[in-house]
């Protein structure tokens, strides 16, 4: 008779969730669920050969059960006319466990915490190098739970971080995964397990472990036994259909429980990808190599570029980068949010498109909008778009431009300002409109009428007209912007209608 160090001892031995393939042995084909029956046989183990009573064994085992699961679970079993050799193979399986080393602490697992388990990126790390298809968060999530329970030996729902779902929904993409994942993927899940343990200064146990087979010899038992399935033919029939496990299932004469578990141990293979398949992966592969998520995020998030504008500047396809973007978890903006974008003022977009000559991609690309749009803001300010790379010869600024005081270059927004802008600095010396219109070439209203526009963009008086008995004058503000003017164009190297009168 085991006494409580003994049980203590086993309970060490044994996961919270009985081992898969002695789970399908004992579970009777009346109904019983396997994964309701598990957790009870675990704690109902540790009763074996001793007086230990359930509530001191489901809480040994991680309360994952409760007493009366594990009462109801063995009248349950009782029930059956295969009692007798299950209760044998309970009996062989305690016995091996008190007189054996097992190479996993299950009790030291159940105390670990989980909470940095496949931290975040590391999913998509190995998406990548396993060819694996990430699918959004809840993946990521469904992923967790599954090294969690591998690992930890406690049900999956139980992980850190769960998805929030209801419970058949769950179990649904649970072994949805459990059933599709490929060889490459399972064994890149168990090295990320194995690091997993390593951060916890565990180096000398396995991923998993389950007792000898050889233990259940000669037992007449309830369950089906998975290796009598015919695994070849499990894998060619679990690719063509959509619900697979189901079908397999019933061509093969076994329970939905046995494909799982045969899957989860051997994985079937991914059939070969068609060439559009192939190129598509690797279009994929290279997009989240070359758009980590840090990237991707500056671009459409920080930076407001539209995914059109990220697929010219990185050569990735439309579909592709939406893929992406939702893989990422990037909330992908509506068709209304584009029309949220602050008003493009036309000073802005005059001094940059004409005076400084920049493109209208570079302008919508900076101001997080379609070049189209940009184009559009162009033509409800009236200004003339170029052809060509040249902008029309009414807005086009010299040279000298970008040398002129802000304040000046600011107010020239009229058609050919700048070449009146240096025909009024040069009417500024003489003495009457008239006199400078004559020496100009212009008509002396339309002179007057330049000047009047100027000193209202600009604010300020350029010049105080004549009066009698003194021809007109600059005043201290036209004096400064003639100054400027001229220092611009000097330093330009250009000569032109601003020398003085003889």
């Amino acid at each position: 008779m085991a006494n409580s160090e003994d049980i203590t001892r086993r309970s060490r031995k044994v996961p919270s969730t009985f081992w898969n393939l002695w789970t399908l042995r004992l579970t009777p084909p009346d109904g019983t669920v396997p994964r309701i029956l598990a957790p009870a046989l675990a704690a109902a183990l540790l009763t074996v050969d001793s007086r230990t009573d359930f509530d001191t064994a489901t809480e040994l085992m991680g309360s994952v059960a409760d007493r009366m699961d594990v009462s109801h679970a063995l009248q349950r079993l009782d029930d059956q006319p295969q009692w007798p050799h299950i209760a044998t193979a309970l009996t062989r399986l305690a016995d091996y466990l008190d007189t054996s080393d097992v190479p996993i602490d299950y009790a030291r697992r159940r105390s670990l915490d989980y909470t940095t388990l496949l931290p975040p990126g590391r999913w998509g790390e190995i998406c990548r190098r396993t060819g694996t298809h990430p699918g959004g968060e809840r993946r990521e999530q469904i992923i967790r739970c599954h090294l969690f329970q591998r690992i930890s030996g406690f049900p999956p729902e139980f992980a850190p971080g769960a998805p929030t779902l209801g419970a058949a929904l769950f179990r649904t993409e649970y072994f949805r995964f459990l059933a599709l994942q490929s060889p490459q993927l399972a064994e890149a899940l168990d090295v990320e397990a194995q690091a997993f343990l390593a951060t916890r200064h565990i180096h000398d146990e396995p991923v998993a472990w389950q007792p000898p087979k050889a233990l259940l010899d000669g037992l007449a038992l309830p369950g089906l036994d998975p290796d009598q399935v015919d695994l070849p033919q499990l894998h060619r029939l679990i690719r063509q259909r959509r619900h697979a496990v189901q079908y397999a299932a019933d061509v093969l004469g076994t329970s939905v429980e046995a494909v799982r578990y045969l899957l989860g141990g051997h994985p079937a293979r991914l059939p070969p990808p068609t060439t559009s398949q192939g190129t598509a992966r690797e279009d994929y592969a290279r997009a989240m190599q070359t758009l980590p998520k840090e990237r991707m995020a500056r671009l459409y998030l920080d930076e407001h570029r539209s995914l059109s504008q990220i697929s010219e500047l990185t050569g990735f396809s439309y579909r592709v980068l939406t893929r992406l973007a939702r893989e990422y978890a990037i909330p992908m903006r509506r068709r209304e949010d584009y029309k949220k974008h602050a008003p493009v003022e036309r000073d802005w977009l005059y001094d940059q498109y004409v005076v400084h000559r920049r493109l209208l991609s570079d302008l919508a690309r900076e101001r997080g909008m379609h070049t189209k749009t940009m184009a559009d803001w162009a033509r409800h300010h009236e200004i003339p778009l170029r052809h060509g790379g040249a902008p029309p010869a009414a807005y086009r600024a010299p040279d000298w431009a970008a040398r002129v005081p802000a304040a000046v270059r600011d107010a020239l927004t009229a058609p050919y300002a700048w070449k009146w802008l240096e025909i009024v600095v040069a009417a500024l010396p003489y003495a009457t409109m008239r006199e400078a219109a004559q020496a100009l070439g212009v008509h002396p209203s339309t002179l007057i009428k330049k000047i009047n526009e100027f000193e209202r963009e600009l604010g300020h008086a350029l010049i105080e007209r004549a009066e009698r008995g003194r021809g007109m004058r600059p005043t201290p503000f036209g004096a400064e912007v003639a100054q400027a003017v001229r220092t611009a164009i000097t330093g330009s190297n250009r000569a032109g209608p601003l020398s003085s009168p003889a």
